[in-house]
């Protein structure tokens, strides 16, 4: 610049002379080759640092490569943006610089082939160590087939599903890699495995505890038919509608299990033959007092035939009607029990004479 200022000067002050327009131009010339000159020196210099100071930035990445602790390839990655920002200010530095373009563009190749071979191996380890933390949970699945207590059945079950939404996850995470699918698999056949050995253990001991509940209701009801006081029967026919409903809900609870199909056939069969025998029991003593009563009602019309007011026997008559409406409604009562036919037999009999010998008188 200061050699310019001076050419400068010495034009204005021949500007009138125009043999210093030659030299002028001559000097101005020797000037911008000496300038052009001096530049390539200093850029040549500067490229050799500049080239130097970038390789050793990239081989720094590059070197992240030989290790093996996955920190130093995270390290490596979030310098890389760093490295990039720095080739970029070289490439707008040497922009009009040909030799540069060479070697940003042998810079740019190693860093990104760096770059993708750090991702590589975090993607891998990410991988390898996704897959040991779904193994492991899927083995703390398992490890409850080995215990005795239901409890922790129960709770390894609770805990699949859990296991099941972090093995979705993954999926998703590792959805456009092949290999994560071959683990998926894998890992989620164990889990289901597992789970099936683990609901089957709780349904065979739920299976007994429910037999054991079952059996122990029905011979609850079972126990009264050998009372003698009909409350104890009536209770247990209030009973029996109660295991009823509990058979039932068992039913839904095992529905499509052969072997509770066969345990509900036998508790329902013996819960059939109490109920018939409290029901028999009941209807023995009810047959009982109803044949009293309606004896004692036939008698009643019985004794209207020693009457000699005309008066009672047209009462006894309207009342003979009434309990032989009372005689049909037994007759319904206690339709499967044989020894009230011969019962009812020998009421009607005796109405029917009384009636016949009221009306004659």
């Amino acid at each position: 610049p200061g050699a310019r200022d001076k050419l400068d000067e010495f034009l204005l002050k021949y500007d009138d002379y125009t043999p210093w327009q030659t030299v002028d131009q001559e000097l101005r010339a020797r000037l911008l080759l000496a300038s052009e000159s001096l530049k390539s020196k200093l850029a040549a210099r500067d490229l050799t640092d500049d080239r130097r100071d970038a390789g050793n930035a990239v081989r720094k990445v590059e070197a992240a490569l030989e290790q093996t602790d996955s920190a130093w390839w995270s390290k490596a990655l979030s310098d890389v943006a760093d490295v990039q920002d720095r080739l970029a200010d070289l490439r707008e530095k040497y922009a009009s610089h040909e030799p540069w373009s060479a070697v940003a563009e042998e810079l740019a190749a190693r860093l990104a082939a760096a770059v993708a071979g750090l991702r590589c191996k975090l993607f891998a380890r990410s991988v390898k160590d996704d897959e040991r933390e779904v193994a492991g949970l899927v083995s703390k699945v398992e490890a409850a087939l080995k215990q005795k207590d239901p409890a922790f059945w129960h709770e390894a079950v609770a805990a699949a599903s859990g296991v099941r939404d972090t093995i979705a996850d993954l999926d998703q995470k590792y959805f456009n890699f092949e290999g994560w699918a071959r683990i998926s698999d894998e890992q989620t056949a164990r889990l289901a495995a597992a789970v099936s050995k683990l609901r089957g253990n709780i349904a065979e001991r739920d299976l007994a505890d429910d037999r054991r509940s079952g059996r122990a209701l029905v011979r609850k009801v079972a126990d009264q038919v050998d009372q003698v006081d009909p409350a104890f029967w009536r209770e247990g026919l209030q009973g029996a509608a109660e295991v009823y409903d509990r058979l039932a809900d068992l039913g839904l609870k095992y529905d499509g299990h052969e072997a509770w199909q066969a345990i509900d056939e036998i508790l329902r069969e013996d819960l059939r033959r109490a109920v018939a025998e409290l029901k028999a029991k009941l209807a023995r003593r009810d047959l009982r007092d109803d044949e009293r009563t309606a004896s004692a009602a036939v008698g009643k019309i019985e004794q209207a035939l020693r009457r000699s007011d005309p008066q009672w026997w047209a009462e006894a008559l309207a009342a003979a009607a009434e309990i032989s409406d009372q005689l049909l409604d037994l007759a319904d009562k206690y339709d499967a029990v044989d020894t009230w036919g011969q019962v009812a037999t020998g009421l009607t009999g005796r109405l029917d004479a009384a009636v016949a010998a009221l009306r004659a008188k």
